[in-house]
């Protein structure tokens, strides 16, 4: 007589299953608990910082003379809205110097360097005034001026007019 066959290795089966559901259970584990860390937490760059770096940006891009005089503009009023914590950006150039001149973190020779940034770039947006190297070498000294300025002071929060 021939022997019965053999039936089915559920054992090996359940040992197997239970071996691949044992290692997909600490795959997953490990994939959560990488997933739950937070990865480093790197600072940004100071805002005067930053201001020096996307001025030196504008000037190497080429820009024309109004271009210059935008990217200069939105960069002090970035900057200001940023150290004052007051809504620079949308603001006219007139609201920004009377809330400078309000505050007390700048002096008046910065005060007036700001201001003379301000107009002279919204006379070249608006009025075509203006422009050239020497032109934007001297808005840079003055830009320069106000970052120190503004840097070195404390930052209050001004209310809005």
């Amino acid at each position: 007589a021939a022997p019965p066959p053999e039936g089915p290795p559920y054992r090996a089966i359940a040992a197997a299953t239970a071996g691949t559901a044992a290692l997909l259970g600490i795959l997953g584990a490990v994939w959560w608990r990488r997933r739950q860390r937070p990865g480093p937490v790197i600072p940004p760059d100071p805002p005067d910082v930053q201001a020096r770096r996307s001025w030196a940006a504008a000037r190497s891009a080429g820009l024309d003379d109004h271009g210059l005089a935008l990217a200069l503009s939105r960069i002090l009023r970035v900057y200001i809205e940023q150290t004052q914590g007051w809504p620079a950006t949308a603001r006219t150039t007139r609201e920004i110097i009377h809330h400078l001149e309000a505050q007390t973190t700048m002096g008046t020779a910065d005060r007036l360097r700001a201001a003379a940034v301000l107009d002279a770039t919204d006379r070249l947006k608006f009025a075509r005034e203006g422009g050239g190297a020497a032109f934007f070498d001297r808005l840079g000294d003055d830009f320069e001026s106000v970052l120190s300025a503004l840097h070195s002071a404390p930052a209050t929060p001004g209310a809005a007019p």
